[in-house]
């Protein structure tokens, strides 16, 4: 693409420089020998100053002031005053508006005197005008003549090829649309727009360019120059883009093979002493392993350093599909060897087209296996990992369907080696040991006529699933066995009768990584609080549609019953905390957001996530979910905060909610108010709901040990008996345990001070 775009600015600056250098030629030409034909024609020149042609000889249109009206082959010129005056015919016009060379062909013998009255013109100035030779006065006639002449076809030139390039402009439009209309590839219609367009405007701008030099150039030849130059352009631009299939497969990342870096582990090589765990140990190679786990002794060790012993490959039969069995091939050439899949009850049959068929191997020690229907080198140049999976393990699982002879006819593909099938795997262990040999699995595909209906084998959306409310529609996949029609109806009925046509994939290759064919749709009538039922069948074979084998294709007797259960909405019905305090007694408090939710799919079951700033990709799943019932712990500092709370249901319902509340550190221990005695009851009032106890031999005790007082109901109020032969030394400690130190009390209570 870059070397395209290139090849087409190349042309467009080529052009523009050949149109700049045109001009440049034809201004030189034209200063140096101011070639002008006017043969024929009269010129005058308007009241603003524009080169006016008037016609032939016999030529006239309305007069204008000053301006020439008919022949003017026996004018003559005069001086009368300041200005020329040229007089003839039956008008008169001063000189720097007038004619073409060779107009003044004749001029009389005998001139006006000075001072002379010329029809048509009021005479110069009170002073007498003087009288030029008809020479001088032809002379200067033909200069100032060619000069406009000059400077007027410079113009239309310059016009001309602005009119060229506009129609040009126009050419391209039309072509690139027309070509596009008929199907035109997009590379054909851009080269061919762009060729007929600069083609024209190379054309008609040499024409214009000859005809300012007063060159006469026929039609055959711009018509040559035009096409030479469309040709030019055509090749230069017309670059026909080639497509390739690559396929590309995401595996899990492997460490190397081998184990020669195992003991880097083992010396800190990060720093930070850090000890070597069991992740570290083996992200250094496939064959480290973490000994001694669990003691001071651990160490990241190359197990069997020795090991230069591929693994070896038997065939695994817990792997192989019900109703197959696996039997020696004796046909495989040393040193490959191999096993052949064939059918319970028939050594020589075949396996069943567009059915799943499994096969496996299992192995003396962890390895990774790859498989290819084509024998390669080595075990690094095959293409595909077995069973879709790069990690070692003892025993591999791989899973195919193959399409059926017939299907592969339709598309003009032949099998070789009679109709057969082969795998070749290969293994290599953590210590890079791969095989050289090829284990091989032989098997072939029936060749019999079709005599099964596909197989739908799953959805893209799970049968029973729940919906949003208020959703009327929703796209939908089926994927079938085998390459068909199908067709899908709210009512069970025959396919013929179903009314809803599928579109499908119905060439032999186009699978998707399952090896199913897939039809897509879109369902709709889709109700809320109510299941809502399709029926799906097909019709496989489609090579053979409109054809005279119709009769010969399967279809299903039965119908897929698929249903998506219509949901009411989500109510998320209680978030808290919401406009309150939280209180404790450290820097960081914990704070647990709780969420109850109902109705919805499931009575309410549903997933909440919160964020702190409500953007889209800032949700965090809370910690206990999945239920009615959510919460989530938070360690926050004081301040104020302000959460936003989304939950989602199975079937896509979401409701939200934004709380706010406060956090506040409470470090101070409780202070006394007030201590009175009241009736026989000492009493103490805090400034907060607390627990106060007293004793009676000084400060130095500990809460624990101290003499509960009993406490009303609001907790800030607290009482003891009196006793007047006492002193009572008071601590009270906060809901948070801040109290005094122990050698501190909040207030002490003598009884003589005390009324």
């Amino acid at each position: 693409m870059v070397k395209k775009r290139k090849n087409v600015a190349i042309s467009i600056s080529q052009i523009f420089i050949l149109v700049v250098s045109l001009f440049a030629f034809s201004y030189f030409i034209g200063s140096e020998f101011r070639i002008v034909s006017a043969a024929d024609d009269m010129c005058s020149v308007d009241k603003k100053g524009n080169f006016i042609q008037i016609g032939d000889q016999t030529g006239t249109r309305p007069a204008e002031v000053g301006e020439l009206t008919q022949s003017v082959i026996n004018d003559y010129c005069i001086k009368n005053g300041g200005s020329t005056v040229c007089y003839g015919g039956s008008g008169a016009w001063t000189l720097g508006q007038t004619f073409c060379p060779g107009e003044i062909s004749k001029v009389p013998s005998s001139l006006p005197l000075p001072g002379a009255t010329i029809p048509g013109i009021k005479n110069g100035p009170s002073s007498a005008p003087t009288s030029s030779t008809p020479a001088e006065l032809s002379a200067a006639a033909a200069t100032e003549t060619k000069k406009l002449a000059l400077k007027n076809n410079e113009k239309a030139l310059a016009l001309g090829i602005v009119k060229n390039a506009a129609i040009a402009a126009a050419l391209y439009t039309g072509v690139r649309f027309g070509l596009s209309q008929i199907g035109a590839s997009p590379e054909f219609t851009g080269a061919a727009s762009k060729a007929a367009a600069i083609g024209y405007f190379a054309a008609t701008t040499t024409k214009s360019i000859a005809g300012f030099f007063g060159l006469k150039v026929g039609a055959l030849t711009t018509g040559l120059i035009g096409l030479g130059v469309a040709i030019i352009i055509f090749a230069l631009t017309f670059k026909q883009t080639k497509y390739r299939q690559v396929t590309f497969t995401c595996y899990p990342w492997d460490a190397p093979t081998g184990g020669k870096d195992c003991e880097k582990c083992n010396t800190d090589v990060g720093g930070g002493g850090l000890p070597c765990t069991e992740y570290q140990c083996r992200s250094l190679g496939q064959a480290c392993e973490l000994v001694n786990q669990g003691t001071t002794e651990e160490l990241c060790v190359w197990k069997s350093r020795g090991d230069v012993k591929p693994p070896v490959i038997q065939p695994w039969e817990k792997a192989i599909s019900l109703g197959y069995k696996y039997i020696p091939d004796n046909t495989i050439s040393p040193p490959d060897r191999g096993v052949k899949l064939v059918p319970q009850s028939n050594n020589s049959g075949c396996v069943a087209p567009f059915s799943n068929i499994s096969f496996g191997v299992t192995l003396d020690e962890p390895a990774k296996c790859k498989v290819d229907p084509v024998n390669k080198g080595s075990l690094e140049e095959m293409d595909f990992f077995f069973g879709g999976s790069s990690t070692s393990k003892y025993n591999h699982t791989q899973i195919m369907r193959l399409p059926s002879p017939q299907s592969l006819a339709a598309e003009n593909i032949t099998i070789a080696n009679g109709g057969r099938f082969a795998m070749y795997v290969r293994c290599e262990d953590s210590n890079g040991n791969a095989n050289t040999a090829n284990f091989v699995f032989n098997f072939c595909v029936n060749e019999g006529p079709d005599t099964t209906p596909p197989l739908i084998v799953s959805t893209s959306i799970l049968n029973n699933m729940p919906i949003a409310f208020n959703q009327t529609s929703v796209a939908l996949q089926v994927y079938v066995n085998e390459p068909s029609e199908c067709k899908w109806s709210k009512v069970d009925q025959n396919y013929a009768d179903m009314e809803n046509q599928m579109t499908c994939s119905t060439g032999v290759f186009e699978v998707n990584a399952q090896g199913l064919y897939q039809c897509a749709t879109t369902l709709t009538g889709l109700r809320d609080r109510v299941d809502n039922d399709f029926y799906f069948r097909c019709k496989d074979q489609p090579h053979f549609s409109l054809t005279a084998n119709e009769s010969q294709r399967n279809v299903n007797s039965q119908s897929y019953k698929f249903t998506l259960k219509g949901t009411e909405p989500l109510v998320l019905n209680d978030v808290k905390p919401n406009g309150t305090t939280i209180k404790d007694s450290t820097d960081v408090i914990k704070v647990t957001l709780n969420a109850t939710t109902s109705a919805g799919y499931s009575e309410g079951r549903a997933i909440c996530y919160f964020s702190d700033t409500g953007a889209d990709d800032s949700y965090v799943e809370f910690f206990e979910t999945d239920s009615h019932e959510h919460s989530q712990d938070l360690f926050l500092a004081a301040g104020s905060y302000n959460y936003h709370v989304r939950c989602v249901d199975l079937g896509g319902n979401i409701d939200s909610a934004v709380v706010d509340f406060k956090v506040e550190t409470d470090t101070q221990a409780p202070s006394v108010v007030r201590v009175f005695r009241q009736e026989n009851f000492l009493k103490v009032i805090t400034n907060e709901e607390s627990q106060c106890v007293y004793g009676n031999f000084g400060c130095d005790y500990l809460f624990v040990d101290g003499t509960n007082m009993s406490k009303a109901i609001n907790g800030t109020e607290h009482s003891t008996t009196w006793k007047t032969d006492k002193v009572f030394y008071i601590k009270c400690a906060d809901k948070f345990g801040n109290q005094p130190f122990p050698n501190q009390c909040n207030i002490i209570a003598k009884p003589f001070e005390i009324k």
